[in-house]
């Protein structure tokens, strides 16, 4: 194994990128980019440069690298990283000649500096790195969810919730009526329907006014419930949180996504990373927090089963008659569309919203799914 770990680790200069360490910027700028990597790594950005004092700046596009993704590279080895000085910040690095003087001067960055230079940079802690470079691995595509500042054109999924111009719109004429008979309906029941009985007898007496009240078996089992339950209820007291470990840095996709920079889709998981050994299990309350900022997931729909085989014909029909009957029967008699039903344990174990935490402990990577339940929508919870 020692003797393995001497051997010195070659590459092909085909697949060698090149960039520059940017110590004002936490950047790394690629000056030449090879591989398939750059297609859901780096980000677009339009700076002002200059390449004499006396020049006026002009905007320059260039590709820039955040501290991870530029040390993941570095790492894996296809990318040559330099090291700017720290007067410069990257202005005149546009410049076709200090670019060819840094390669010149063969000063390249190791990776044990990299671990120097790029740790503690633009909130990137070494537990941080540790679990995107696993991820990374694995193939799944990982992005920031907090656009990094200097970065206006960083890719970011659609934000959650509905739009704008959904939000402003007025109500239906329709929705407006229904709305005003739910609430003359639950007045009603509140006269009277006896106000004194709550509870488990809330039910018996509500079987008397069916006319007023639904007495179907899920809104009997839903008054059954002495104890409040549902994510929708406060909780009982409010702790304030001033500041948790406990906050969204990663947006993942699965690694088969249809990704594109211009147009993300929206995240399969949302990762928090944290260290094992200086941070507690997260309470309630920081959970709460948590998922308050996550939108609401459909269930998952169930496995789609293999329709069954159609009957043998009757001898004597043809083909072509029995295309004729198949199209007569479906002009006559349409199907009816078949919503699929979830599946109630599939459902109860998704959850409405979700969020992965990733434990470091000493190097030792751990990921955890805490979900927020959906028992109080099926009638057998």
């Amino acid at each position: 194994m020692v003797d393995a770990l001497k051997g010195v680790r070659g590459t092909s200069s085909k697949n060698m990128s090149y960039a520059v360490w940017l110590p004002g910027l936490s950047r790394a700028q690629v000056f030449q980019s090879r591989g398939i990597h750059f297609n859901n790594m780096g980000h677009s950005v339009r700076r002002l440069v200059k390449y004499d004092p006396g020049e006026k700046p002009r905007t320059v596009t260039r590709l820039e690298l955040l501290p991870e993704e530029a040390l993941y590279l570095l790492e894996r080895g296809t990318l040559t990283c330099y090291k700017a000085t720290s007067n410069d910040e990257g202005d005149a690095l546009s410049d076709p000649s200090n670019i060819a003087s840094l390669l010149a001067s063969g000063a390249t960055i190791s990776a044990q500096q990299a671990y120097a230079e790029f740790i503690g940079t633009e909130d990137l802690t070494l537990e941080r790195y540790q679990c995107y470079a696993y991820l990374k691995r694995l193939g799944f595509i990982i992005t920031r969810a907090v656009s990094p500042l200097s970065s206006p054109s960083y890719p970011q999924p659609p934000p959650y919730g509905p739009s704008e111009k959904s939000s402003l719109q007025a109500p239906s004429i329709w929705k407006t009526i229904l709305s005003c008979l739910q609430r003359v309906r639950s007045h009603l029941t509140q006269i009277f329907v006896c106000p004194h009985h709550t509870g488990w007898l809330k039910p018996l007496w509500r079987t008397s006014f069916g006319w007023l009240s639904s007495c179907d078996y899920p809104t009997i089992f839903r008054h059954l419930r002495i104890i409040p339950a549902g994510h929708l209820n406060p909780l009982s007291t409010t702790r304030p949180i001033n500041s948790s470990p406990y906050k969204i840095f990663y947006h993942m996709w699965k690694p088969n996504s249809a990704w594109k920079k211009t147009a993300p889709p929206y995240p399969d998981f949302e990762l928090i990373v944290i260290d094992g050994r200086t941070t507690p299990i997260p309470s309630i309350y920081e959970l709460t927090t948590v998922f308050g900022m996550l939108p609401q997931v459909p269930p998952p729909l169930p496995r789609r089963k293999n329709p069954p085989r159609p009957p043998p014909a009757p001898l004597g029909l043809t083909l072509k008659n029995l295309l004729t009957l198949a199209w007569l029967k479906g002009k006559l008699f349409p199907p009816k569309p078949v919503l699929p039903t979830p599946h109630p344990f599939a459902a109860i174990r998704a959850g409405h919203k979700s969020v992965v935490i990733g434990v470091v402990d000493a190097g030792t990577l751990s990921f955890f799914r805490f979900a927020q339940g959906c028992l109080e929508e099926w009638p057998m919870m």
